[in-house]
């Protein structure tokens, strides 16, 4: 699939400091990923010392989108373990927003021009060398940071419309069938689909 997978400690892509990395008036981070939760692990970071943006996993299963001295989103609930989700976080010069598979899930007032560094962008962990539960574990694809805060609408358009399994012939609660043929169309982002065959629901 492409999909990068991180294994834990030291396990991080650097992507070195350019001005499409410093936004100052708004940002998008979009974002596929498919987590093992650890601990307090960063999906991404610029600056270090926390004094850029980052968006995280905290202990206690918080979604954590921050802004050094513009504003913190803390959510509570993360995307699940062993399944792909779409995660996208916006600041668009008064909110911080964090959508889950085009959805929004959550929104905190935030102002402010965003800071600037000439730190690299640490991509799944804090830093490098950084302790042990600061790096995510699992994998991740398609990530993509805009310089602006993108609609609700251009957001919903990155999430393929069928991530679940539909279509199916013969159809859901069918009886007598004319053959054991089983057909349906796959979710975008399945690994496998479970066929359920019984007389109960």
């Amino acid at each position: 699939s492409g999909a990068l997978e991180f294994a834990g400690k030291n396990n991080y892509v650097r992507v070195e400091n350019s001005p499409k990395l410093n936004p100052a008036n708004g940002i998008t981070i979009a974002v596929w990923l498919q987590p093992k939760w650890t601990g307090n692990n960063r999906i991404l970071q610029k600056e270090p010392d926390d004094q850029q943006f980052r968006l995280l996993k905290e202990w206690q299963d918080h979604l954590v989108f921050e802004i050094a001295g513009v504003g913190r989103l803390q959510h509570s609930g993360v995307p699940p373990q062993g399944q792909w989700t779409h995660l996208a976080a916006t600041y668009d010069g008064s909110f911080l927003r964090v959508y889950y598979n085009g959805e929004e899930v959550d929104a905190a007032r935030a102002t402010g021009r965003m800071p600037v560094s000439t730190a690299p962008l640490i991509i799944g962990s804090k830093r490098p060398g950084a302790a042990a539960g600061d790096d995510y574990c699992g994998l991740m694809d398609d990530l993509r940071i805009y310089n602006r805060a993108l609609s609700v609408e251009k957001i919903a358009a990155l999430v393929p419309r069928h991530t679940q399994a539909s279509g199916p012939d013969p159809p859901n609660g069918a009886g007598a069938t004319g053959g054991p043929l089983l057909i349906w169309k796959g979710g975008c982002t399945a690994v496998f689909h479970d066929v359920y065959l019984g007389q109960n629901p």
